[in-house]
């Protein structure tokens, strides 16, 4: 597996973030081969993608947690842009229930609260291999690449 856009967020993320757009992660213990995620145009349709199932370790949030300080800054030496947000960190993940986790997928909230999947855009999936055991666990975003990158 790899880290990788969304068919339906191709050269969109830098926009709907400058677009002031709530950015939500969701953490999967186990995913779909990348070919079968990147066509899905919802989360309700990952999440439904037979080899696909969301965390549910011990402390991880009812409510999927907002990305925060997200930005897209233009590096016109570089010619890119370069997505970027705040570290994310589970606290005292697993214990009673732990994950083996695969990956993570950014995706933008449309509705609101992370209340409805079917209208949930999924943006990236990043790599995230981690291991729940009741102690925090914290998503550290590229300082130079930040989530997401497009040139």
């Amino acid at each position: 597996m790899a880290n990788f856009v969304f068919n339906v967020a191709l050269g969109r993320v830098a926009e709907k973030i400058s677009d002031g757009a709530t950015l939500r992660i969701l953490v999967l213990k186990a995913a779909g081969t990348d070919a079968a995620l990147k066509d899905l145009d919802t989360v309700s349709a990952v999440l439904a993608e037979g080899s696909t199932t969301e965390a549910d370790f011990t402390n991880y949030p009812a409510t999927r947690k907002a990305l925060a300080a997200v930005t897209a800054t233009v590096d016109d030496a570089n010619d890119k842009v370069i997505c970027d947000a705040d570290n994310v960190t589970y606290t005292s993940a697993g214990g009673a229930t732990n994950n083996t986790t695969t990956s993570v997928v950014i995706f933008e909230d449309v509705a609101g609260s992370d209340s409805n999947d079917a209208t949930a855009v999924p943006l990236v999936k990043l790599d995230a291999v981690f291991t729940t055991d009741g102690n925090d666990v914290t998503l550290q975003f590229d300082g130079t690449d930040g989530f997401y990158t497009a040139s």
